[in-house]
Order: C-alpha cells, then structure tokens, then sequence
C-alpha cells in the first residue's frame, strides 16, 4: 500500500508540473505516433476440425460388445447431418447353452468433439412408456427366445427423413409375435413413429417406391390351430398425409 501511495504521489506530482508549464499532457501513444509497444503475437491457428469419416471405412468389430459376434449392418443417415450413423445387429456367443443366442441392436454416430464413433441407441435398454409396447425392443431375460428378424431403413414420413426399421420375432416352442417398431431421430433422443405386432410371425418387406412396410401374418379363426391359420393378412404401412402419421393405410385378407 506504501509503494502504490508513493507512486500516485510521483504521478500527480508530475502532472502538475507539466500543465504548468503549458504542455499538453498525453496519456498513452499520440495519434499518428509510431507505436513502441512490442508487436502482438500471431494467434496459433486453430486446429482444424476432424475431417468427416466414411461409416463404410469404419472398423465394426471395434464397435461390437465384448463376446458377440456381427449379424448385419446399415449405414441410414438418421438425424440429417453427415456422416450418416452405423446401425449393428449382433449377437451372444459367449453361452453355448443359450438358444437362440442373445440378440443385441446398437445405433452409433459419429461425434466429432471426441472424433469418434458414440453409441446413441441401445435396443436393449430403449423405454417407450408412451407407446403400446413400453419396452425395451430387446429384453435381456434368460431363455427368451428372439431374434432381430427384420432392419432396414426407409423415408416413409417425408418431412424426418430416414426411419430405421425393426422387427423383432419372439418365439418358443412355435413362433411368437413380430413386433415391428419403426424410429426416427429427430433430435436428442429416438422417438417411435410406429408400432405394431402380429399374433403369430410374419414375413416384413418394404416397397420404396411408394414407400411403404408391409407385413404379410396369418389372421387366425377361434378354432384355427397355431401351425394353421385359415386366412392370411397382409398390412400396408404408410405414411398418412391426411393424418400426418405413419399408419396402416390398407389391410388385405386371403385364404391361407
């Protein structure tokens, strides 16, 4: 506190000499004056973001859990912005005893603040309370049997984009329900925008000209056996414009 009173002394002291003598006083470099101040130092340049990666060039089996094995891939662009996302369908194989093996689906995209690949989407802990089926898509429970039996992708609602397409088959001593889910990823979190089940199987295809899901069941009677149902139905998925939502736009049945 002595040495800064000491200075502000010094400094008022010299003030007011100057202006006594008439001289103007200036506070800093006049205006037109060469600077005497050293030169600032050149920003380092900012490092350049990462380049945008191929999902194709990607190493998938770095990507899969421990103990499973690949059973498919898609690379949708889900969310609108490049890369598109890597969607894995994989399988257990650490459990020889397991029949059928634990199925697994994961959607990664790419994150270029870490500059890699993040999972954004784990079907075995996926929770739609709204919905029909709360979930999750893939239930992790010992002895059940499920498969991922249907993955694709399709742009059914024009205004989102790519859909991603999944039907999970549940079967036991004779085949089970098809669920079918249909998700989008409009912003942080999927969303479902579809889902239906079968009673008992089905066969899912897609129709990209229209486009459309279709899934072809059987429709069974009262008395109708599980191997033999006496009518087969075939449902059109779709997008409704009337409606603005993806839904069954038409149902066809025929003897089976």
């Amino acid at each position: 506190m002595r040495r800064a009173s000491l200075a502000s002394f010094l400094v008022s002291v010299a003030l007011l000499g100057a202006a006594c003598s008439g001289n103007d006083v200036t506070i800093g470099v006049p205006s037109g004056s060469p600077s005497t101040t050293s030169p600032a130092a050149t920003p380092s340049p900012s490092p350049s973001p990462s380049p945008v990666p191929n999902p194709a060039d990607a190493e998938l089996a770095g990507l899969l859990r421990p103990g499973t094995v690949e059973v498919g891939h898609l690379f949708p662009e889900l969310n609108g912005v490049p890369p598109a996302e890597i969607v894995i369908s994989s399988r257990d194989t650490t459990s020889a005893d397991a029949f059928p093996p634990q199925p697994y689906l994961d959607v990664f995209s790419w994150n270029p603040g870490v500059a890699r690949w993040v999972n954004v989407f784990d079907a075995t802990t996926f929770l739609n309370p709204a919905g029909p089926n709360p979930g999750p898509v893939i239930l992790t429970e010992p002895g059940l049997g499920q498969a991922v039996d249907f993955l694709d992708a399709l742009e059914l609602d024009p205004d989102i984009g790519f859909e991603l397409l999944v039907g999970i088959q549940i079967s036991g001593a004779a085949p089970g329900p098809l669920h079918l889910w249909v998700f989008s990823w409009p912003s942080e979190a999927f969303s479902v925008d579809f889902y239906d089940e079968t009673e008992r199987g089905g066969i899912v295809t897609v129709d990209p000209a229209r486009p459309a899901v279709i899934i072809e069941t059987g429709k069974y009677g009262p008395n109708d056996p599980g191997c033999c149902p006496s009518e087969i139905e075939t449902r059109t998925i779709a997008f409704d414009p009337a409606a603005g939502e993806i839904r069954i736009v038409d149902r066809v049945t025929r003897p089976a």
